[in-house]
């Protein structure tokens, strides 16, 4: 396995919390948090009926950054795959512990880079690998197959655009049509990757406002 340049990255350390659900591996952060009052010590939260204002974050959250495929997508020149493998490496030397990798049903480059993933160790085992695809058949199945044969945590996470003007002028569907297309793409995630063990699924509602 080739050594990454990024190695000597300060990166979060010690062991993962005992305590955090099996899908957060993150660590703490080797930041002086410490030295910071958090928000409850330095402004008065307003009572309300709402649970997530009391609320407080006492570990280190699963943070998973986008930028190897919403950062790329957004780019005049996307990365081509060296690039991607550069970027990538960074990420884990970074610390990140859950990296979104691609779009690979939407170009050959991010289909390559995570197969490349799959057929190499560049991955470490610790590291969830998570692909982005649309809730539509055939862009699920091949985003399947993009990801078999890697070892590692694989979060398959599918979207559809939600908001009205969307909904109505895009893809052509009112409320009730679209929630059977999502719950459609679901069945579809279920049956092309049901026999993979190492599979988490996750939906987002794009463009939902």
């Amino acid at each position: 396995m080739t050594t990454s340049p990024f190695t000597t990255i300060s990166a979060p350390a010690g062991p993962v919390p005992v305590d955090a659900p099996a899908w957060n591996r993150q660590r703490t952060s080797q930041m002086p948090s410490h030295r910071y009052r958090d928000v409850h010590s330095r402004v008065e939260v307003p009572v309300t009926e709402r649970i997530w204002p009391t609320q407080t974050l006492t570990s280190a959250p699963l943070w998973v950054p986008v930028d190897l495929r919403d950062g790329n997508q957004a780019l005049a020149e996307p990365m081509d795959p060296a690039r991607k493998r550069r970027f990538f490496e960074l990420l884990v030397a970074m610390g990140y512990k859950e990296i979104e990798v691609g779009y690979p049903s939407a170009s050959q480059t991010d289909y390559d880079f995570v197969r490349l993933l799959a057929e190499t160790g560049l991955a470490p085992d610790d590291v969830t690998i998570a692909v982005f695809t649309p809730a539509r058949r055939d862009l699920i199945e091949r985003t399947v197959e993009s990801i078999r044969g890697l070892r590692n945590e694989v979060v398959i996470h599918m979207y559809t655009a939600t908001a009205p003007t969307w909904r109505d002028l895009v893809l052509g569907h009112d409320r009730d049509s679209l929630k059977a297309l999502i719950m459609a793409g679901g069945c579809d995630v279920l049956a092309f990757a049901g026999d993979l063990p190492n599979v988490r699924f996750e939906f987002s509602p794009k463009c939902s406002t």
